[in-house]
């Protein structure tokens, strides 16, 4: 089973946690992300993939600035968890991650998953 998502721009992974009297909680931009990233997976009622996944995400800037291509993943894999698309994002559910980094499409993460579960080996 393949499947293709749309995530807004991810956040950076530097913009993901806030300190509040001395805790690290979830900062305003993140959770604010993951209510919109939440939203847009309602609206493309993407199936849940169980077991061993491959995924491949292609990220598009809104703008020509520079930016960490591996900032952004954690965001999206933590997304498709919390939203229950796969199982977990530890190495015994995503055996491959691969990141693609291009200009002129459409802003945002489009994710790719692919079930490698031993059926369909």
């Amino acid at each position: 089973m393949t499947l293709t998502i749309l995530l807004p721009w991810p956040i950076s992974s530097n913009a993901r946690m806030g300190v509040t009297n001395g805790r690290a909680i979830l900062s305003t931009a993140a959770r604010k992300w993951f209510d919109n990233a939440a939203q847009e997976l309602m609206l493309q009622r993407p199936k849940a993939i169980k077991g061993p996944v491959e995924i491949h995400i292609k990220l598009c800037s809104p703008t020509k600035r520079k930016w960490d291509v591996d900032n952004r993943a954690k965001v999206v894999l933590d997304s498709l968890v919390r939203n229950g698309i796969i199982e977990a994002d530890d190495s015994s559910i995503v055996s491959k991650l691969t990141l693609e980094a291009t200009e002129g499409g459409t802003v945002g993460a489009l994710v790719t998953i692919r079930s490698i579960s031993e059926e369909g080996a």
